[in-house]
């Protein structure tokens, strides 16, 4: 399988992350039904959905830098880039649970 979706404007979007954003987009629409079942404003799924988003994607590149360590030692300024790859999916699972529990 092409891990490209489709290229805009000669930036790639791939298959990753279309499927990541469809499974926030899955979980949030989820949560907000789970909070309407259970007398809770609508709100606090997308406040919820965020969170979990930004944290987890925090989590997901810092566990990248940190296996990638000699890597980032060396060249800093990488470490903003995430277009160039980097995310680990056990560190976003932690942050976005960090993130739920902080809220």
């Amino acid at each position: 399988m092409n891990p490209v979706f489709i290229e805009i404007f000669g930036r790639s979007i791939h298959w990753y992350g279309v499927f990541t954003a469809l499974g926030f987009l899955a979980a949030v629409a989820n949560w907000a039904w789970l909070a309407r079942r259970n007398g809770l404003a609508a709100g606090i799924a997308s406040e919820l959905g965020l969170w979990s988003m930004v944290c987890g994607i925090l989590g997901a590149r810092v566990a990248f830098i940190l296996a990638h360590f000699d890597h980032y030692a060396q060249i800093p300024s990488d470490i903003i880039r995430i277009d160039r790859g980097g995310l680990i999916y056990y560190g976003g699972f932690i942050g976005g649970i960090l993130g739920v529990i902080a809220l």
